[in-house]
């Protein structure tokens, strides 16, 4: 039989020592109303933890009149290994992760209206992990009429010439011919040529006049 005690005012159960305890010693605990902890640390040991709520709140606390300062965000903990984190970086105003818990950087988005968007170009020094596929797109810059690139550039060699595009100048390297160089251009009208190379220039300004 269910046992059932109505009361009509605020019930407290109060231990009378600091640390003393209350548990509840049963399969299953239903709390009809809302549910206020007040304590500094709340802490679930569940194997599965479903949550209802689509939208969760952190640093929920904050006064709506006082501008945020603390970053904010999710923290996985790793054992003997450093903690990473998803994480809210309200100083530079952007979405961050890091993988040793210690270097973060910014997640990239596309670019928006939205003063909270993060593109490429806010990190000064992005760094790829691999190979770099434009999957027929560009590389361009849209505030000089140059792209730099500050080292050396290898190019694979090829034994077919690679298609003409129009309004384009393809410029790729195969095996070198009587210009000594081994570097080609495909022009629009898919005429091939080879650039050629300061001594060979001289052997043919000789031979030519």
């Amino acid at each position: 039989m269910a046992l059932i005690n109505r009361f009509n005012t605020s019930y407290t159960l109060k231990s009378i020592n600091a640390s003393d305890t209350v548990t509840m010693d049963t399969s299953l605990v239903t709390i009809t109303g809302n549910l206020i902890v007040l304590g500094n640390q709340t802490s679930l040991s569940t194997t599965n933890t479903a949550i209802f709520d689509n939208i969760i709140t952190l640093n929920a606390g904050l006064s709506p009149n006082v501008a945020p300062t603390l970053n904010a965000g999710i923290e996985v903990d790793r054992g003997t290994l450093a903690n990473v984190q998803l994480r809210w970086n309200e100083t530079v105003k952007a979405w961050q992760i890091t993988s040793d818990g210690s270097a973060y950087a910014n997640i990239a988005t596309i670019s928006g209206t939205g003063s909270a968007l993060t593109a490429v170009v806010h990190d000064t020094a992005p760094v790829l992990g691999g190979n770099l596929d434009v999957q027929n797109y560009q590389i361009y810059s849209s505030t000089s009429s140059y792209v730099r690139i500050n080292d050396n550039v290898a190019m694979a060699t090829t034994s077919v010439a690679p298609s003409a595009l129009a309004g384009n100048t393809v410029i790729y390297t195969s095996t070198a011919g009587g210009g000594g160089s081994g570097l080609y251009t495909v022009q629009s009208d898919s005429s091939t040529n080879e650039l050629a190379t300061k001594s060979a220039a001289i052997k043919y300004s000789i031979i030519f006049g």
